[in-house]
């Protein structure tokens, strides 16, 4: 598991932090959520297929203002801070316990609700995130440093 201590490595991708950010459930730094119907932000309900063609990828991230690490978990009605990668820029994101990844290798949200990160299957063309590392977590989920595509 990567051992820095910010969601955002390098770029110049957005913050969003305003009382208009709110968990839906307990979410953690490095996990994709989107906004839902009830205005809050949770994991994605859409699947994998509308995912990957989805532009804007919003990231859970620490507070360090809030004394909130990347290992720190947000409570449900939390305000969260979010990150927006852009092309290029480096980040970490949470790969699923289990995933085997190597560098260079794309890797995708998962669809259906976990705002994990899965390696990437099929011939899709428009992945989102290349591993910057190897990663193989085993027992929790793990922080993958990666770049946006």
């Amino acid at each position: 598991m990567s051992d820095h201590q910010k969601i955002k490595l390098k770029g110049r991708g957005h913050h969003l932090f305003s009382q208009n950010e709110v968990a839906d459930a307990a979410l953690f730094p490095g996990m994709a959520v989107e906004k839902l119907a009830n205005g809050n932000y949770g994991q994605p309900v859409s699947t994998q297929l509308e995912l990957i063609k989805s532009d804007t990828i919003y990231i859970v991230e620490e507070d360090s203002l809030q004394g909130r690490t990347v290992l720190d978990a947000w409570d449900e009605d939390s305000v969260i801070s979010l990150y927006i990668p852009e092309v290029g820029d480096e980040c970490l994101v949470l790969l699923k316990d289990g995933e085997v990844i190597t560098v260079g290798e794309k890797v995708m949200i998962e669809g259906g609700g976990s705002g994990l990160f899965i390696a990437a299957a099929g011939t899709e063309s428009k992945y989102h995130f290349e591993a910057k590392e190897a990663l193989s977590p085993d027992g929790e989920n793990g922080l993958l440093w990666v770049r946006r595509l």
